[in-house]
């Protein structure tokens, strides 16, 4: 489901906040912060529209008390679209189709709603199916089938809400099969021009500690160790010594992002502009 709204004042904040914290870091470094009042009011404002106008779509309406900040650009300097957001499932199911409770922070069935800020961008479905070995194991297949793959076109103040369902592995008789199948998407194409904010609304049952002032996990001893988050920490350091490329990151996001402020925003603290008549 998508449709369009307007983007008020809480956004323009939102939007300048987060902008003095990814300007500074790199763009593949996640930090947590705490929901402020301009996101709660966004995502109380997405809760009173589903309850509006989605009331018997089979999924639980609740509380949005997360939100992910995306930004799409050129990130690595190459002026050309690429692909930024693989296809995925923002839910995980096991091989047989049963929701892993244990590794999903999102609650179950339960909606994932994306507000787009900024330039236009396309997000692609595309239906697959588990391939024919018992275990379920190795690659998943295309489903090559009428309605088994679409386009969505995300412009500035579209809201995309993504039903859980469309996730689940399950049997879709209207694609005349026998086999469980279930829907991914990504396939974000963009970077040769402007800049595309996702801002992804969830409804969250895990809860981890942070940081206060990092924002970064708190690590218990044995997973401080993990090669992963070894790897996770020489990559970001080897990206703050590097300071050419930080430069050059950050003044490019910086112009994008008054490119995309003049275009899209009025800031609410200027006066409102009015016509003169003269007689």
């Amino acid at each position: 489901m998508m449709v369009h709204i307007g983007i008020h004042c809480p956004c323009f904040y939102l939007f300048h906040t987060f902008f003095n914290v990814i300007s500074q870091i790199n763009y593949s470094h996640f930090v947590t912060r705490q929901m402020t009042s301009d996101m709660t009011t966004i995502a109380g404002g997405i809760k009173s529209f589903l309850l509006k106008n989605c009331q018997g779509q089979s999924f639980a309406i609740k509380d949005l008390i997360h939100m992910v900040f995306i930004a799409y650009y050129d990130k690595k300097g190459i002026k050309k679209n690429v692909n930024q957001l693989p296809y995925h499932r923002d839910q995980r199911y096991n091989v047989k189709g049963e929701f892993m409770h244990s590794v999903n922070s999102q609650e179950r069935n339960t909606s994932t709603c994306i507000l787009t800020i900024g330039d236009t961008r396309t997000l692609n479905f595309q239906c697959f199916r588990n391939n024919d070995r018992k275990d379920g194991k190795g690659p998943i297949q295309i489903v090559n089938k009428e309605h088994s793959s679409k386009q969505f076109i995300l412009k500035h103040g579209s809201l995309f809400v993504l039903h859980p369902k469309d996730e689940e592995t399950v049997l879709r008789k209207y694609f005349n099969t026998t086999k469980s199948c279930f829907f991914k998407h990504g396939k974000v194409m963009f970077g040769r021009n402007g800049l595309s904010i996702g801002l992804a609304f969830r409804t969250t049952v895990h809860c981890t500690e942070v940081d206060a002032e990092t924002g970064q996990k708190v690590m218990l001893d044995e997973k401080a160790v993990n090669d992963k988050f070894k790897e996770n920490i020489i990559a970001l350091d080897k990206y703050l010594a590097d300071t050419f490329r930080k430069d050059r990151n950050d003044k490019t996001l910086q112009l994008l992002y008054l490119q995309l402020k003049r275009k899209y925003f009025r800031d609410p603290g200027l006066p409102k502009k009015h016509n003169s008549r003269h007689c």
